[in-house]
């Protein structure tokens, strides 16, 4: 996460809001407005609090990291259209009736070994998580 968050902020696609602000109001209010703009950005919130709980987070709150193309560009390398026409694709596949067919798959199966999560063994460090 740390290396988007240092992309969008070298495209100039990521605006940091230091400002201590509601959770259940406020930041999705902002990241809705936000999103609705031409030139929209990233938002980074790094004093989220609970108004409702009255409670402080240590942990930032990232909104709209795909929220516009160029960022969705930066991120995956590609077209957002691209994308999802992959991913089109992958929800409209048959099964192979033929040893051709299953041949023909074989790319396609092969891609799809990246899509699932990877897991580690490791503790996640959250200390650092919004570095500035």
């Amino acid at each position: 996460m740390q290396r988007i968050i240092e992309l969008l902020r070298k495209n100039n696609l990521l605006r940091i809001i230091d400002e201590e602000l509601d959770i259940d109001l406020e930041i999705p209010h902002l990241a809705y407005v936000e999103v609705k703009k031409e030139d929209s950005r990233a938002l980074l919130f790094t004093k989220p609090v609970s108004k409702r709980l009255g409670k402080s987070f240590d942990i930032p709150v990232l909104m709209n990291v795909f929220g516009s193309t160029k960022a969705t560009e930066l991120i995956f390398g590609k077209n957002p259209n691209d994308v999802a026409q992959q991913i089109e694709a992958l929800m409209h596949m048959k099964p192979p009736t033929s040893f051709m067919d299953k041949m023909g798959m074989l790319g396609t199966l092969f891609n799809l070994k990246n899509a699932l999560p990877k897991t580690s063994k490791r503790e996640g460090d959250l200390s650092n998580q919004c570095a500035q």
